[in-house]
């Protein structure tokens, strides 16, 4: 992935397990898609990329869901990454009559 930040994009439910994630081989989070009712394409984790250059991310299913969970099923609908673009200038200041 390349950007300032990456969104994880997944099905939350009651059927739902759980994601280790990691940036570049070092663990940054593990997110729990459990929830009571299913909620297709949540975000579900947004991460901060140190740089612009590209990066290695790592999605692991984990064994242990949690223990609400009555599954361990993980549908990842989207990553999205996001670029920084240079700032939109103010506007210059009209003339007084």
């Amino acid at each position: 992935v390349q950007g300032n930040e990456v969104a994880l994009v997944a099905t939350r439910g009651p059927s739902r397990g759980r994601l280790a994630v990691r940036l570049d081989g070092v663990p940054v989070t593990v997110v729990d898609l459990d929830a009571a009712a299913i909620a297709p394409r949540s975000v579900v984790a947004v991460i901060r990329l140190p740089d612009a250059a590209p990066h290695t991310l790592r999605l692991t299913l984990l064994r242990a869901s949690n223990p609400l969970s009555t599954g361990r099923r993980v549908d990842v609908d989207a990553i999205i990454t996001h670029a920084a673009t240079d700032p939109v200038p103010s506007p210059e200041p009209s003339p007084a009559p």
